[in-house]
């Protein structure tokens, strides 16, 4: 019986040992790769009609059919630059516009569920605000922002995959016909502060 014991608690500690290794390792390859995850920049969002756009050009693209190399991360969106660094693919950063985990997960039942709703709300509001922002800097500053395309509403047979690749090197296919995603011509610093600035201006 002793045996029997120790021997549930060996396996026990493997175990214990087993997750802790496993999540050391995941925040190590999160923390060496700038935070970025596939998983981040897919979304559950569905179409809205004030969010549509005009389609992209033909002529742009083209710009897609090249790959594209992790390049930074702002509050709102990962940047990859494309091979001819030309221009700029960035794409949502979802897990901060979307209830944390904790509150959909254990904020089930009254009175907790009332935090989990105003959540809910805050987010819903903050992508509204960026989608908005993102729109109007479209139509209204596309030189001065250096924006080419903004894709809010999911597409079908549209715009096709594009390859990136993060900051480790590692490739990713991306379905953009699924995925929000920005196409914006490389500019100067002065030019990403004023759509930031825009953004800022439109949405507060």
């Amino acid at each position: 019986m002793r045996f029997f014991t120790k021997r549930k608690w060996f396996f026990a500690t493997l175990c214990l040992l087993a997750v802790f290794c496993f999540v050391f390792v995941q925040k190590e390859r999160s923390r060496k790769n700038d935070g970025f995850s596939i998983e981040k920049i897919h979304s559950k969002l569905g179409s809205r009609p004030e969010w549509e756009l005009p389609s992209l050009s033909q002529e742009h693209k083209n710009v897609l059919n090249q790959h594209y190399y992790y390049l930074g991360r702002g509050l709102q969106f990962y940047a990859f630059e494309s091979a001819d660094k030309q221009y700029v693919l960035k794409f949502m950063r979802h897990q901060r516009l979307e209830p944390r985990p904790f509150f959909e997960w254990f904020c089930i039942v009254w009175p907790f569920s009332i935090l989990r709703d105003n959540e809910r709300a805050q987010c819903f509001k903050r992508v509204g605000y960026m989608c908005h922002s993102l729109k109007v800097a479209m139509l209204y500053a596309p030189h001065e922002t250096g924006l080419v395309f903004v894709h809010l509403n999911k597409s079908s047979n549209e715009y096709g995959k594009v390859q990136i690749f993060d900051k480790m090197g590692t490739a990713y296919d991306v379905n953009l016909d699924e995925t929000e995603f920005v196409l914006q011509k490389k500019q100067s610093s002065l030019s990403q502060q004023f759509l930031l600035s825009w953004s800022q201006l439109v949405t507060f």
